[in-house]
């Protein structure tokens, strides 16, 4: 089982943080494995700084065009045919992923989720791995041609 982590973060920082994804894997990291109250505390603070919070109803009806198996409050489950199950749970800071089966099960959910919003930052604690799910340069590219 694969286990992920996905927040939302703010524009202005995912232009800052564009090739700084391993900065902000390590303040997730950090976050979750510091013991210290105080310094949680801290790191809690920075992570709400930086993110969004994430809008469920929204969310929730863009995922439910997937096959769902099983949709209980903010928990649902998916079933993406052979490739394997993804339960995604929904919270207001970040959503937890959890996969069973091969890649192609968590590639229909990140593709998902990369459509409805540009800045996800995805977090593997299993394999020390922070990525955005949508190529952000090409999105600040554009975003740049635009202003100009």
């Amino acid at each position: 089982m694969r286990y992920f982590d996905i927040y939302l973060i703010k524009e202005e920082v995912a232009r800052l943080y564009l090739g700084k994804e391993d900065l902000l894997y390590r303040l997730f990291m950090e976050a979750k494995a510091e013991k210290n109250q105080q310094r949680l505390d801290i790191l809690q603070k920075q992570i709400q700084y930086i993110t969004a919070a994430i809008p469920i109803a929204e969310l929730k009806t863009k995922l439910h065009k997937l096959p769902v198996v099983d949709s209980v409050d903010d928990k649902i489950e998916l079933n993406q045919e052979d490739s394997g199950i993804v339960k995604l749970k929904l919270n207001l800071t970040f959503i937890e992923i959890k996969v069973s089966g091969d890649n192609q099960a968590e590639t229909v959910v990140f593709e998902a989720l990369r459509r409805c919003f540009p800045h996800f930052f995805a977090v593997d604690y299993q394999n020390h791995y922070g990525a955005w799910l949508s190529p952000q340069k090409r999105h600040i590219l554009h975003h740049r041609q635009l202003v100009l």
